[in-house]
């Protein structure tokens, strides 16, 4: 009976420190969605600036911190795009050349519009390669929403082979010529 009573006990015990240990877990899961959440943020608001400044190490590095369903959000996976595409034109970074090429096929798969405004951004990078592949994927995504950017620098960019690239993306969503 005794041996009965203290075994109730432990088993008690025990069923306190499980719920416990559950409760913190699912704290622990609640902390770590809110640094997600705010690490997306971070990227999306600040990642073309850094990417600009040719800090683009870190925005790769901030981006594998995420868990994977928010690396797979398109604004993610564009400024990963562009992230490795200033790791190879500044660089000559090779396995970033080859993330950025298998990036450039998902996106243009994707074809998701959700993509635009950052790209938009990009069009208006101070580098003429991220502005001319932005221009490439804009083209590709064909959301009407650019023609106005696309347009802009079309007639006034300074790089001739990004203002050719920007009025072939007009063409392309416009289906009107330039």
């Amino acid at each position: 009976m005794k041996a009965l009573t203290i075994g109730l006990i432990l088993l008690g015990l025990l069923g306190i420190a499980v719920v416990g240990i559950c409760a913190e877990n699912k704290e622990f899961s609640q902390e770590a969605k809110e640094s997600s959440t705010a690490s997306e943020h971070f990227l999306i608001q600040k990642g073309p600036a850094l990417i600009a400044e040719g800090d683009y190490n870190r925005v790769l590095d901030l981006i594998e911190e995420l868990p994977e369903k928010t690396r797979n959000n398109i604004q993610i996976l564009t400024l990963k795009y562009f992230a490795n595409l200033k790791g190879w034109v500044s660089n000559k970074d090779q396995v970033c050349k080859k993330n950025w090429w298998a990036l450039r096929t998902e996106l243009i798969k994707l074809g998701d519009n959700e993509a635009t405004p950052m790209l938009v951004i990009f069009l208006k990078d101070e580098d003429p390669y991220l502005r001319l592949y932005a221009a490439e994927l804009l083209s590709h995504i064909g959301d009407k929403r650019a023609l106005k950017d696309l347009r802009k620098v079309g007639e006034n960019d300074e790089n001739r082979n990004v203002r050719k690239r920007a009025k072939w993306a007009y063409e392309q969503i416009s289906g009107e010529r330039f």
